[in-house]
């Protein structure tokens, strides 16, 4: 049985974005009359098991057999995120983003 000030479920096989306990603790902090706190989920396909995100650009994630497929994957997906963006804001702006 777990015990601890502060208790985080997750399973073995689900991946977390980067900072969502550290999220849900400023919540239970801020808030101390909560004793639960929840989160969205979305259920990552398994034929696919890597899995990418680039967590400044909401939304922009990737999965792939192999890690290099899914670093292909996500850049492929930085790209139509870039180009949309420039689409909807009129503004072109080039920058890179490094993908190790």
């Amino acid at each position: 049985m777990a015990r601890g000030e502060f208790i985080a479920r997750m399973d073995a096989d689900d991946v977390s974005m980067q900072r969502r306990f550290i999220a849900q603790l400023s919540y239970l902090e801020k808030h101390p009359e909560s004793v639960l706190v929840g989160c969205d989920y979305e259920i990552i396909d398994d034929k696919e098991p890597f899995y990418g995100e680039v967590k400044d650009l909401k939304g922009v994630w990737a999965t792939g057999n192999t890690l290099e497929e899914c670093r292909k994957n996500l850049r492929d997906v930085i790209e139509g995120w870039i180009l949309v963006s420039a689409i909807r804001t009129k503004t072109f702006i080039f920058f890179a983003v490094e993908i190790n």
